[in-house]
């Protein structure tokens, strides 16, 4: 029998409910200001002030609040709000400034639609699908989030908020993970560097307005441990001289073109994941040499540099041993070569999907070298060298292989 669906829990209904009201509350202000807007501007401007009244006595109320409901129930209120007023803005006619002269009170009126559900206890801002207004209507709101830690804007849009984002950055002192793909510029992160310096992660890819400028502004926030600068105009060779950096992550770009050799010279010793996705010419001699206490690489959709190159790596470096999660993806046109896979003795998680040189016979000799022993997720498939069985695996906890890829039966295999 199926499982019951169980009750919400009180903490639940609370902030269902709490979330309910407030969405009723911001539907009462948008139809009495559309409604006033059609009796006048002073009329208009008289609501706005009531609206604005309204939103001051909404935010004392939250305030009042718990924190614990606080903590997870104003992001959520936040969104909502956010939606319901770029909603209106797009297609209410009513609710739209008719002239030029009024649309400085719009935004005025709609920023503190906003703030009303802000708190100090507001910690994050995250969403891929926020439209260009959207963003604008949030970044104006960061005197209300002071005590914001992680802020993602990740849509690129033909025009941008930099400029904005800018001249507001200032109030978040306390930031530790920002993204701001497509669109980042050297003046937001000089603006970063001077005001955020607790920022950890940073990820910026695809932001040709960063230029070489940026690496001075990038030295002094020496907390980053996360960085993605990929498809920027900045060499990525500075990123050598981040002290606390410990994960890469790049998202499409060229590993000789961007300077990667250089960086792990610099950081490969203390590396411990690097996810490299879509990236061309990998050389992966660089990696096994260089980042000899890396936990975690992923490797998707790339390419790798000529396969003559790796004839001399050594099994016995102390990449192969510290590497517990590896994960290899690979698609028509797009093959690393890999034939060292055998070399990592001690993964927990293994994932390869087409790898076409991951033979039986291939897995067999890697296990008689002491490969796989501690292996508890074992994932293959879209393979072309022969079917991949699991014998001699005896000690996984959690083995799957595809239909492609078992006995002749062709079922699924999982141990």
């Amino acid at each position: 029998m199926p499982k019951r669906k169980q009750p919400l829990t009180l903490r639940d209904t609370c902030i269902r409910n709490v979330r309910e009201m407030l969405h009723g509350v911001l539907r009462r202000w948008i139809g009495e200001l559309c409604q006033a807007q059609r009796s006048g501007i002073w009329r208009y401007r008289q609501q706005v002030e009531a609206v604005k009244s309204g939103c001051q006595t909404v935010n004392e109320v939250l305030t009042s609040l718990p924190i614990h409901i606080l903590d997870d129930m104003t992001p959520l209120v936040a969104d909502d709000f956010v939606k319901e007023i770029s909603s209106h803005h797009k297609r209410d006619r009513g609710f739209k400034p008719v002239t030029r002269y009024n649309e400085k009170i719009h935004n005025v009126v709609c920023t503190n639609m906003l703030k009303s559900v802000l708190l100090p206890s507001t910690r994050r801002y995250s969403s891929k699908y926020w439209s260009i207004w959207e963003q604008g209507l949030i970044i104006q709101t960061f005197n209300s989030t002071s005590n914001l830690t992680h802020l993602v804007f990740g849509v690129s849009y033909k025009d941008d908020n930099s400029a904005l984002l800018a001249s507001n950055i200032h109030h978040l002192r306390h930031l530790v993970s920002f993204q701001y793909n497509c669109h980042c510029t050297d003046q937001v992160l000089q603006q970063l560097a001077l005001h955020c310096t607790k920022l950890k992660k940073l990820h910026v890819s695809h932001s040709a307005a960063m230029t070489d400028v940026s690496v001075e502004h990038l030295l002094k926030l020496e907390n980053l441990s996360d960085v993605d600068l990929m498809w920027t105009s900045a060499d990525l060779s500075s990123l050598a001289a981040l002290e606390k950096l410990v994960e890469i992550h790049i998202k499409e770009g060229d590993y000789v073109t961007s300077n990667m050799e250089s960086v792990l010279e610099g950081v490969g010793h203390r590396l411990e994941r690097l996810h490299l996705i879509r990236v061309d010419n990998v050389n992966i001699r660089h990696i096994a040499t260089l980042c000899s206490c890396l936990l975690d690489i992923k490797i998707d959709c790339c390419t790798s540099v000529p396969t003559g190159l790796y004839t001399d790596i050594r099994h016995d470096l102390p990449h192969f041993q510290s590497v517990n999660s590896l994960t290899i993806c690979q698609r028509s046109g797009k093959e690393v070569y890999v034939p060292h896979l055998g070399y990592y003795v001690n993964l927990v998680s293994f994932t390869c999907i087409g790898v076409h040189f991951l033979s039986d016979d291939f897995m067999h000799k890697a296990v008689k070298n002491g490969a796989f022993r501690n292996i508890e997720h074992f994932e293959v498939d879209d393979t072309d060298g022969g079917a991949v069985c699991t014998k001699g695996l005896h000690t996984s906890k959690e083995l799957k292989t595809s239909p492609s890829n078992c006995s002749a039966k062709g079922k699924k295999n999982t141990h």
